[in-house]
């Protein structure tokens, strides 16, 4: 079997790049990093998953966590990542990486929101470690509770030229909306937060109901916690190079430095997508306060149902810089394509995102058959059936 020449990069203007900032570290240096993650999910195999996804520009969610920041510096030694003059790290002239962490805070009325926080190199990431040691149990795990507020946060990232990301902005876990507040104000300032993560269950349309986001730039972004996951929600980004600088350039709209296409899972696939009730499973209507399956009176709050409430437009009005959102359902939650068939891909063709993006409809039957080359091209134009998503469990695809 011939492999073809595709590359995502053929697909895109010379000055558009992949990006994916939000993907996690499962395991590093011998100890446990992000929980949720698998002992897989190393710094080395996300670098290699990157390249074979077709990913530019990652951000390592995990990277100023101490195991990590070991494991970045071995890798430095050996030769295979470089420091770049614009921040990140060069990967064997592939893909860039960024040091980052996630954080959480606590809400002004109960809940919890995470945070992303990026910085351009190991020496602001191991001085931003000391500055969260001060303030969380455990700065070596992802993820923890962080006791400053908003401001103080947003005050270390600017002293060392770094970035705030609001992360999964309207899931009922750890979102500053889904989980927290109304209005952002009551938590944040949103102008100090270069951008707005989407997160599996939400896209522009949902989120432009908000007015108060209209100068808030979104991204979508993987959430990765396995390998198989990159990518499975991305942005492409107009910048000279994928380096941190210019991505920063980016984020605040700097002339033509601009994301071009968010790309993301449609919403109903996201597990946190609709009302669940906890008691017997059932999905949730909108006003609903009491289920109409088993009477229980406890739900986990739907991304949708939440958008309704927090909405203050019944149409979404989106500001002329948005750009468009693409919606497409992931490779490996296509009906039949497993490991093999997703290698057999990978032969075929230089990248996973080639496959999704560029294979024409007789490639794709070249490389995988009749059956699974209509289902990826279905699958590609949104016209395969989808289950609802609801209560951590995704929605699933239908193999016609």
């Amino acid at each position: 079997m011939c492999k073809l020449s595709h590359q995502v990069r053929e697909e895109l203007p010379k000055s558009s790049f992949i990006v994916d900032f939000h993907v996690h570290i499962g395991f590093a240096d011998g100890k446990p990093v992000k929980i949720s993650a698998g002992k897989t999910m190393t710094l080395e195999a996300v670098l290699e998953g990157a390249i074979q996804k077709g990913i530019d520009l990652v951000g390592i969610t995990d990277g100023v966590t101490g195991p990590v920041r070991t494991v970045w510096e071995k890798l430095i030694a050996r030769g295979d990542l470089a420091l770049l003059a614009g921040g990140g790290y060069r990967y064997r002239d592939a893909v860039t990486i960024v040091p980052g962490a996630e954080v959480e805070l606590r809400g002004p009325h109960g809940g919890a929101a995470h945070f992303g926080l990026f910085v351009g190199n190991l020496d602001a990431a191991a001085s931003l470690y000391e500055e969260l040691a001060h303030d969380q149990t455990n700065p070596d795990l992802s993820s923890q509770r962080l006791n400053v507020n908003f401001e103080t946060m947003a005050d270390w990232l600017d002293e060392r030229n770094g970035i705030v990301i609001i992360n999964h902005a309207f899931t009922p876990h750890k979102g500053l909306y889904g989980s927290c507040v109304t209005h952002a104000s009551e938590m944040i300032d949103l102008s100090r937060a270069a951008a707005l993560e989407l997160g599996l269950s939400a896209d522009t349309d949902m989120a432009d109901r908000v007015s108060e986001l209209r100068a808030t730039t979104f991204v979508t972004n993987s959430d990765a916690h396995s390998t198989p996951k990159l990518a499975r929600e991305y942005h492409v980004a107009r910048m000279d190079f994928p380096d941190f600088e210019n991505y920063k350039r980016v984020l605040r709209r700097d002339g033509s430095f601009q994301i071009t296409e968010n790309v993301g899972m449609w919403p109903t696939l996201g597990k946190y997508h609709r009302s669940f009730c906890l008691a017997c499973g059932a999905i949730a209507t909108i006003d609903q306060a009491v289920c109409s399956s088993c009477g229980n009176k406890k739900f986990t709050r739907g991304v949708y149902e939440r958008l309704h409430e927090v909405a203050d437009q019944e149409i979404s009005s989106s500001p002329d810089y948005r750009p468009p959102y693409r919606h497409h359902i992931p490779l490996d939650m296509i009906p039949g394509i497993g490991k093999k068939t997703r290698d057999r891909l990978l032969s075929c063709f230089a990248q996973e995102l080639s496959v999704m993006r560029m294979a024409t409809i007789e490639e794709l039957t070249d490389c995988v058959g009749p059956l699974l080359a209509n289902r990826i091209d279905l699958a590609r134009h949104g016209r395969l059936g989808m289950g609802v998503g609801a209560g951590g469990v995704y929605g699933k695809v239908l193999a016609e």
